[in-house]
């Protein structure tokens, strides 16, 4: 069992291959990287994504160090991936899985030019898209 807590702090990545479509064997060994690298995290396949939910709490991880173990795999795999900020609670992982997709969707939008997007890294530019869009 995971006997995480629910006011344990969270963070959640979530993973696509830069094409189209993945390959399902490719996927699969890549699901096997993902927990050997994060043995403590929880990691859901489904849909051609990977997506990794992390305690903070329990792991001593910062985003340095998350960012350096995704990196090879990212590269070797040719994957993007966005990163939610922590979230203080377990009810809050929706925001963080929401978060995780927007750093993801900034990283198929920019197409090469970074593997790895933080939500905290666009979040402006979120918050801009959206204020844009009721404008006109």
């Amino acid at each position: 069992m995971l006997n995480w807590k629910k006011n344990d702090r969270f963070l959640c990545i979530r993973i696509r291959n830069q094409q189209s479509e993945g390959k399902t064997v490719m996927e699969h060994v890549l699901h096997s990287d993902l927990f050997r690298i994060f043995p403590e995290g929880y990691i859901l396949f489904a849909g051609h994504e990977q997506c990794v939910i992390l305690n903070l709490t329990r792991e001593s991880l910062q985003m340095p160090l998350i960012r350096h173990r995704l990196a090879p795999l990212c590269r070797d795999y040719c994957l993007y991936a966005g990163i939610s900020s922590p979230v203080s609670d377990i009810r809050d992982l929706h925001l963080a899985y929401y978060q995780a997709n927007v750093g993801l969707e900034q990283a198929f939008r920019l197409r090469g030019e970074k593997w790895i997007i933080a939500f905290s890294e666009c979040v402006m530019e979120q918050i801009l898209e959206q204020v844009m869009g009721k404008m006109f």
